[in-house]
């Protein structure tokens, strides 16, 4: 993964620990949503995944973060109403029951991206992932919908 971490980096001017925040981040979100052995299989495909796994967990699964940053973010990005990157994430995600696109928004926001670079961050991820081979187990995850399109 720090081949991913070092692209986000260079591509949309983060540091390093933002992007391993993030990274992590999403990763316990995606753990919490995935099937057991899917995830297994996602993370076996991403080197170095469960260490940056284990680094966002600290005190708690990473999908935990929320509220203040991200409840900000959240409105930079277009708010969970349907609207913006939070409304297509939510849709993706199975609609925002107060849970899922908040609980993104607050880990990218926790991380230090600010809105305009939390979109590119999602895009350049899932963009990764694909490339790696994960495209179908993150399909479970986010429908049908192909979300590196809908953020391009």
């Amino acid at each position: 993964m720090q081949d991913f971490i070092n692209m986000a980096v260079s591509q949309l001017g983060i540091n390093e620990g933002q992007a391993k925040s993030a990274t992590g981040g999403v990763l316990g979100m995606l753990q919490g949503q995935m099937g057991g052995g899917d995830f297994q299989k996602l993370v076996g495909m991403l080197p170095g995944a469960q260490e940056l796994l284990k680094g966002a967990t600290g005190g708690g699964t990473a999908a935990e973060s929320g509220g203040g940053i991200g409840g900000a973010l959240g409105g930079l990005l277009g708010g969970g109403s349907g609207s913006g990157l939070a409304g297509m994430v939510s849709g993706l995600l199975g609609g925002d029951k107060g849970g899922g696109v908040n609980q993104l928004l607050g880990l990218l926001g926790n991380s230090g991206l600010s809105g305009d670079k939390a979109g590119g961050f999602l895009k350049l991820f899932l963009d990764y992932v694909g490339g790696k081979g994960g495209g179908d187990l993150l399909k479970g995850v986010l429908g049908n919908a192909d979300l590196a399109k809908l953020l391009g």
